[in-house]
């Protein structure tokens, strides 16, 4: 039974997926909150469908901007592509 259940859950998670790469949203997609509601699903799957579109090169997500979508020419973006530089002081 458990089985059968985490195949629903992927399947969902591939179902939301696949409504992202629609296009209906431009280059970023809304919030997390906001886009669980409009596809009428919970956090959990938006994630698991934000992390399967990570892993295939289609979506980079960027702490603090949220979720990009990345057309196929697109590089993948490099942590340090917000302008932030971290330095190490020592004594």
């Amino acid at each position: 039974m458990q089985s059968a259940m985490n195949k629903q859950r992927s399947s969902l998670a591939a179902r939301v997926a696949a409504e992202i790469q629609k296009g209906t949203w431009g280059s970023w997609l809304p919030g997390e909150r906001a886009l669980a509601k409009t596809l009428q699903v919970g956090r959990k799957t938006l994630r698991k469908a934000l992390l399967a579109l990570q892993r295939d090169g289609l979506v980079a997500t960027q702490h603090g901007l949220g979720h990009r979508i990345l057309t196929s020419g697109q590089p993948l973006p490099v942590a340090n592509s917000v302008g932030i530089s971290v330095g190490l002081l020592t004594p």
